[in-house]
């Protein structure tokens, strides 16, 4: 990035991360792109509060500036009160992020727990957030109902909510075929039912 002075690099420094050390910032490692990176967040995942949609970025005034000018003729700007929780959130003590981290660290090792169990399954050990990639490319090219279609993956999270219940997004849409997302930002037993339901669904298809 620093010998393509054009590239305008976007970095996300998140709370939710299960590494024992924390990843350095982009801006520490690199501080000659301080005038071209953008670093966004917001209080969704690390404060539990997806509901009250607020995010924010800091980075060059210009690119801030033309940022601002965009949103103000889209979404105009957050409500006062989301604003004022999230001051409170992010000016309030950290514990409960802690304590999230232990949560989902947990839950993270039973969906790699489980999924170790499936043949043809592929999956990197997801190293933040609360989201899982799996991969079943192998699982899709061996099955009748699946194999022969282009969006293998998309037709199967389909079929897997219509049948079984259970909500998956296909990777097709984050540019990754063959693979599902999941979430496990639920309950144990949840995470527990549902992967099953999942991956014995694949393997019969």
């Amino acid at each position: 990035a620093v010998q393509q002075p054009r590239m305008r690099p976007l970095a996300r420094d998140e709370h939710l991360q299960y590494l024992p050390v924390r990843p350095a910032s982009l801006l520490k490692l690199c501080p000659d792109l301080a005038n071209r990176v953008v670093v966004v967040n917001g209080v969704s995942k690390a404060f539990a509060m997806t509901g009250w949609r607020l995010g924010f970025a800091a980075g060059p005034a210009d690119i801030i500036e033309a940022m601002s000018n965009l949103q103000a003729q889209t979404t105009l700007g957050p409500s006062s009160i989301s604003q004022a929780a999230a001051v409170a959130a992010l000016e309030g003590p950290r514990d409960s992020i802690d304590m999230m981290v232990k949560a989902y660290r947990k839950r993270r090792d039973l969906v790699m727990q489980i999924a170790a169990g499936c043949p043809g399954l592929k999956l990197q050990r997801p190293d933040g957030a609360f989201y899982a990639m799996l991969d079943l490319s192998e699982v899709f090219s061996q099955s009748k109902r699946f194999g022969t279609l282009g969006e293998p993956d998309q037709a199967f999270c389909d079929w897997l909510l219509e049948t079984e219940q259970v909500a998956a997004v296909p990777g097709s849409v984050f540019g990754a075929p063959g693979c599902v997302r999941i979430s496990f930002a639920t309950d144990e037993n949840t995470i527990d039912r549902g992967l099953r339901k999942l991956l014995t669904a694949a393997s019969h298809s």
